[in-house]
Parts: C-alpha cells; structure tokens; sequence
C-alpha cells in the first residue's frame, strides 16, 4: 500500500469479514498518515454475496453505511 496511488477493497459477505476490513482500514489510516499521503480508496467489492441470505443482505447494509459511494 505504501508505493500505491489507489486501494480496492475486496470484503467478503460475511460476518468475520467485516472485522477483518476494519483491520485493513486501520492499517491504510496509517499509511496515509506518514508514508504514502495520497493513496485514496478507489472502490469496495463484495465477494460470495448471495441475495437470498440474510447475512449477506446485513453485510451489504454495513458495508454500505461505511463506505457509501466508493461501493
């Protein structure tokens, strides 16, 4: 992340995968703090999303408040 210009962010639909991102997320506020100011997220893509289930559908919802338009 520190030689990059944009980041892309894959999240699974799961509940785990929400706590990790927030891992991800803390490690690129670092990187922008210091070493690489300018790096930006570029986007958000949910993987293994499948519309029937309820915790993919909760999860879209999460990830949307917390990205919004970068999703």
């Amino acid at each position: 992340m520190v030689s990059s210009t944009h980041l892309v962010v894959p999240i699974q639909a799961a509940y785990f995968a929400i706590e990790g991102t927030d891992d991800l997320l803390e490690t690129y506020e670092r990187i922008r703090a210091r070493p690489n100011p300018a790096l930006k997220v570029l986007g958000v893509v949910i993987t293994l999303f499948d519309k029937r289930t309820n915790i993919s559908r909760d999860t879209h919802e999460q990830i949307r408040s917390v990205f919004g338009p970068v999703l």
